[in-house]
């Protein structure tokens, strides 16, 4: 509408220093995490479409998988499967709960803008799978950061793939958390926000 416009895009960011990687060895192979509140219909969806597509199938892979689901849910969710995917709701630490999983999923397929909870276990060197949906907007890359899978078949692979390759898990792991130590931390952010400021007609521009 403003052709002339100038606009800056500044990313969302995530703290660092509280979201840092654990001890790898706490993790358990056939346990995985995803975060969200069932109040936002893309979450819901996305805890549906792994229970009634993809958990049947990884459990092929690995029979003892279990997903851990962490936000607001009212309990009217009606699961196929309740016994490989816990609602735990409201948690006191999220942090505790993804120390724990070898993988952390993200299978949303509707939505958009940029995803906090993918950045918060980037930050913590998560191991991941997502839909492309799940991580657009973010610099992430396939088989370099995280996996992706936008097929109920491609995500159980990939899911086992992470559940059973410990090298691979640290390797990604790695290289998220380097990603948003670059890109999204809260001083790298701070200051794209600034120097847009700095850009903006009339401002005294930062010492």
């Amino acid at each position: 509408m403003v052709p002339p416009a100038s606009v800056s895009v500044v990313p969302n960011g995530v703290d660092t220093e509280y979201y840092l990687p654990g001890d790898s060895s706490l993790a358990e192979p056939a346990r995985l995490a995803f975060v969200g509140g069932m109040n936002w219909f893309p979450n819901k969806d996305a805890v549906q479409w792994f229970d009634e597509e993809i958990i049947v199938r990884t459990s092929e892979l690995m029979p003892s998988t279990v997903l851990d689901v962490i936000g607001r849910h009212d309990g009217d969710m009606k699961l196929r499967h309740p016994d490989q995917i816990i609602m735990h709701g409201f948690v006191k630490d999220l942090r505790e709960y993804l120390m724990r999983a070898a993988v952390v999923i993200v299978p949303i397929r509707v939505g958009g803008g940029t995803r906090l909870k993918v950045l918060e276990a980037m930050s913590m060197g998560k191991a991941m799978v997502s839909t492309t949906v799940g991580v657009e907007g973010i610099r992430a890359e396939h088989d370099k950061h995280l996996l992706i899978a936008d097929t109920p078949e491609q995500f159980a692979q990939a899911v086992f793939r992470l559940q059973t390759d410990g090298a691979l898990r640290d390797r990604l792991g790695r290289a998220a958390r380097s990603l948003v130590t670059e890109h999204y931390q809260w001083d790298v952010i701070g200051q794209k926000l600034l120097d847009a400021y700095d850009t903006m007609p009339g401002v005294v521009k930062h010492a």
